[in-house]
């Protein structure tokens, strides 16, 4: 959302842009409103849960359902166990028995399978998701561009109507990272006067600033030189001679 201007000074008429700006702003609530609750879907479809934020969307605490027992990740687990359960038994029916060998070697790479399918599992949530983030940045980038456009279309009407100049400071508070600006007092828009530079302090730096600056470093000279400025030649004196 665009932020005010350093100086906290609205343009003059901007109250015309207030139903555009207010229209963005509520489209972009209920876009926000929708891919959250997108969002709490996609999880208890995948056995999570997860505590939205209404605000920004952001998901914390996500974890595995306690109560959903048909969800995406529950079903995978539940397969996994019953091939698992499935290969054992055909070792034992085999002869192969339960511990190494020929038996532990098909149980080994099946569990390797299971690792890829929930890596997958996984990658296709996030990307879920990820696709819910992206949609909620394209909101309010839209939001963002009727808001600009909103307060351009104040200012230029502001300004064709001759209630607000782009050269007027007039009632602008002094920001604080920036220098003075001039008293115009009831200045018309376009006239503000140009600071005097016959100020002490023309660049309104402050006492901290101001004792910062280099002061000049006095001319010095070898023994036996003496100044050449005129100064020095016009206010020369010979000594007078000892009689």
């Amino acid at each position: 959302m665009p932020t005010a201007n350093p100086y906290e000074t609205s343009i003059p008429g901007a109250s015309v842009s207030g139903g555009a700006a207010l229209l963005a702003k509520t489209a972009y609530q209920k876009s926000l409103a929708r891919l959250n609750d997108q969002r709490g879907t996609r999880l208890y479809r995948a056995g999570f849960e997860g505590d939205i934020n209404a605000e920004t969307g952001v998901i914390d605490n996500v974890r595995a359902s306690q109560t959903n027992k048909y969800g995406e990740f529950q079903q995978l687990n539940r397969n996994q166990a019953m091939q698992d359960e499935s290969l054992r038994n055909q070792g034992i029916e085999r002869g192969l028995g339960t511990g190494g060998g020929l038996a532990a070697q098909q149980r080994s790479y099946a569990r390797y399978g299971y690792g890829m399918q929930d890596a997958a599992f996984g990658r296709s949530l996030t990307g879920d998701l990820a696709g819910f983030q992206d949609q909620q940045t394209g909101a309010a980038q839209d939001r963002d561009a009727a808001l600009y456009q909103a307060e351009l279309a104040a200012a230029q009407a502001a300004q064709q109507n001759g209630d607000w100049s782009p050269t007027d400071y007039t009632g602008m508070e002094q920001p604080d990272y920036g220098g003075n600006f001039p008293d115009q007092g009831n200045n018309k828009p376009g006239t503000m006067k140009k600071p005097s530079m016959k100020s002490t302090n023309p660049f309104g730096l402050n006492r901290r600033q101001a004792a910062s600056k280099p002061k000049p470093k006095k001319k010095q000279y070898l023994p036996g030189q003496a100044p050449t400025s005129l100064a020095v030649i016009n206010n020369y004196k010979p000594k007078p001679k000892k009689k």
